[in-house]
């Protein structure tokens, strides 16, 4: 949130602090600027365009993707560090979310058959094309978990507000998968 903040403070509240419960280690608490804000759904032209300046502005100068800190699939964290390119980066947190999913839910030689080609075959087929030449795709910070219950418009301004943002450096044209607990 800072690093959207330092870019966009239109767009986004001024994060304050953050931290975790001293009784209970699995609750957390993240404080931002009050704003006052509709729960309206805002305006789709001047929204994406805030959203395209922040990815316009955010290119990682290393061109690398992934974050220095964990990051969070709604409540899931996300801690992969660096990697040289998208491919690279999508397989790695997908493997590590497939772990996660097996770990909860057991084994599933259905999935475990299907994940292997996906891994070796589509996704290098899909992403390695879209990171050469010079029209690549370029590594942004994005705002991840990006969905309407996150979004509002500011009341004093009339601007489009994004905040619980989950960002992390990838695809420019990404949107991280939407927690929908």
């Amino acid at each position: 949130m800072s690093m959207l903040y330092k870019t966009a403070p239109d767009f986004v509240p001024r994060p304050v602090g953050y931290g975790t419960y001293a009784s209970d280690a699995n609750i957390h608490f993240f404080l931002c600027d009050f704003r006052k804000m509709t729960t309206d759904l805002p305006d789709v032209t001047r929204f994406t365009a805030e959203l395209a300046r922040v990815h316009q502005l955010n290119i990682h100068p290393g061109g690398l993707y992934g974050f220095h800190l964990p990051t969070y699939h709604g409540n899931v964290p996300v801690d992969e560090g660096w990697s040289e390119t998208w491919e690279a980066y999508f397989i790695k947190t997908t493997r590590s979310l497939l772990q996660m999913e097996e770990s909860v839910q057991g084994p599933s030689e259905e999935l475990k058959g299907l994940a292997e080609p996906f891994f070796t075959k589509v996704v290098p087929r899909l992403l390695r094309p879209l990171e050469v030449g010079t029209n690549g795709i370029k590594s942004t910070l994005i705002h991840g978990d990006l969905w309407h219950a996150n979004t509002g418009v500011d009341l004093d301004t009339g601007l489009p507000v994004v905040f619980d943002a989950a960002c992390f450096y990838a695809h420019n044209e990404c949107q991280q998968p939407v927690d929908l607990m």
